[in-house]
């Protein structure tokens, strides 16, 4: 995992302000024979708006990946999770194809759902998807809407177990176990889609989950869990 961002406060209209507690971002770096592939980029930098709403502690995408001993210019792909601003926030930063949702992409030109800016992406880079898609052999994005209408989860068929990136397909790890999260819907009405997502990761039987917002979770034969 990258860990590119902190949230440290919420703004006060947020519905968790309240309860929060901070909790890290994090992007995903896929280490494969065609190349590296990263999943989500955290959240930008300089955007007035974003940080005097948020209290964050956000790192540099290139500075993380050389600290994982990878160069930039290697990355063969970046896929997006969704395009809420602390997930696509540096993806200008990599010059490669970006493999989003096209649900995603209509749903972030919808005003108030990101930073546009951030979410825009170069029409010869665009890579739009419309369901499941093989990002690279052993590497497939699948589509889990609910968060948002166009999310995507990756599944990595490694040497030694199946490894699922759900994002934030759920929020916390315990929601592996535990069902559908009413706060980390689009809105009530994807309830239902999210639960259908959630069964569709569980139903890879991961040996390990991994989460944009939380630990991952071990996860032997898709029974055991944290």
């Amino acid at each position: 995992m990258l860990r590119l961002s902190e949230i440290v406060s919420l703004p006060g209209w947020h519905p968790e302000a309240a309860s929060f507690v901070p909790f890290a971002v994090h992007g995903f770096l896929i280490h494969h024979p065609d190349g590296p592939i990263v999943f989500d980029t955290g959240i930008g930098h300089g955007n007035a708006d974003i940080d005097s709403a948020y209290g964050h502690k956000s790192e540099d995408l290139i500075a993380e990946l050389h600290r994982h001993h990878v160069d930039e210019r290697d990355i063969v792909c970046l896929a997006n999770s969704h395009l809420h601003f602390d997930h696509c926030g540096q993806n200008h930063k990599l010059r490669v194809p970006i493999f989003v949702q096209g649900a995603e992409q209509a749903a972030a030109q919808e005003p108030g759902y990101t930073i546009p800016e951030w979410a825009a992406i170069d029409p010869v880079l665009a890579r739009m998807v419309d369901g499941d898609i093989e990002l690279a052999p052993g590497v497939r994005a699948l589509l889990t809407p609910g968060h948002t209408p166009g999310h995507q989860s990756i599944v990595i068929d490694a040497a030694d177990g199946c490894i699922v990136i759900a994002a934030q397909c759920i929020f916390r790890a315990s929601a592996w176990s535990d069902g559908v999260e009413d706060t980390n819907l689009h809105d009530p009405s994807w309830r239902e889609a999210a639960a259908e997502s959630l069964n569709r990761l569980r139903a890879c039987a991961p040996t390990q989950v991994l989460l944009s917002h939380d630990v991952a979770i071990d996860a032997p034969n898709g029974q055991n869990f944290k």
